[in-house]
């Protein structure tokens, strides 16, 4: 490639990794606070107590990184914690505002290492809400099936199977 060839495609952060891309960029860009903050605490600490201007940018730059790791610690651990998604789901459910409160299950569900009682508290209020919801009461019969698929042979497959039986009944459904 030539220095004046500039018809070639530059592959950008999306191409390279896909639909994750924008939570890494969301990710990243919301490390811009801590860092600044970090720096500025860690500067306005140095130069109070009296630091030559060297420690001053080298108390900066430390304390931009021990705010950003603990920033980093806290949103990752947020986002793998299915119980806080599950909690927002609930407020949004009680809100009215369904498809978030269905797309934040989902999530809880799909994260490595879920718990099965988060997982099942998760599908219930999944059946909750699509009961409620007009139009999308079908979509609890998919979710009854998936706890008895997912947990054979348990108490939960059992109230699943009584509940899919209630349901369908409920809806006019024939076996």
């Amino acid at each position: 490639m030539s220095v004046g060839n500039r018809d070639e495609y530059r592959r950008t952060v999306f191409d390279r990794h896909g639909p994750e891309a924008a939570q890494l960029v969301q990710t990243v860009s919301s490390l811009a606070i801590p860092i600044v903050a970090g720096a500025l605490v860690g500067g306005a600490l140095a130069a109070r107590n009296g630091f030559s201007p060297a420690l001053i940018v080298v108390s900066m730059f430390g304390a931009s990184l021990v705010f950003a790791v603990c920033w980093w610690h806290f949103v990752t651990m947020l986002s793998y914690n299915a119980r806080a998604r599950i909690h927002a789901a609930d407020l949004y459910a009680k809100s009215g505002m369904r498809e978030r409160a269905e797309l934040l299950y989902h999530a809880a569900q799909r994260l490595p290492r879920v718990a099965s009682s988060d997982d099942i508290y998760a599908s219930n209020r999944l059946v909750d809400l699509y009961l409620a919801w007009p139009g999308h009461e079908t979509k609890g019969l998919r979710e009854l099936r998936r706890l008895i698929d997912t947990y054979p042979e348990t108490d939960v497959a059992a109230r699943a199977r009584a509940g899919l039986v209630n349901l369908k009944g409920q809806l006019g459904i024939a076996e």
